[in-house]
């Protein structure tokens, strides 16, 4: 029988991931050649889609005039 992981117990999975990830997040931007703002030219737009993609996710029926463009 299979048992789920207690939501305290992927909080803490989610929490350790996430630093883990921001902890070498500096290793790979050094492999990057490209001057600052480019750099932070895209971080900003990626950032900003995730963050929409985000809320779009959670809050589906509050964003109904947006509706129209998802059908296209």
């Amino acid at each position: 029988m299979k048992t789920r992981p207690s939501e305290g117990q992927i909080g803490v999975i989610l929490v350790t991931a996430s630093a883990l990830a921001f902890s070498t997040g500096g290793f790979f931007t050094r492999l990057i050649d490209l001057d600052v703002w480019t750099v932070l030219l895209w971080r900003g737009v990626f950032g900003g889609l995730t963050v929409l993609a985000f809320i779009g996710s959670q809050h589906q029926r509050q964003t109904r005039p947006l509706r129209p463009w998802r059908a296209s």
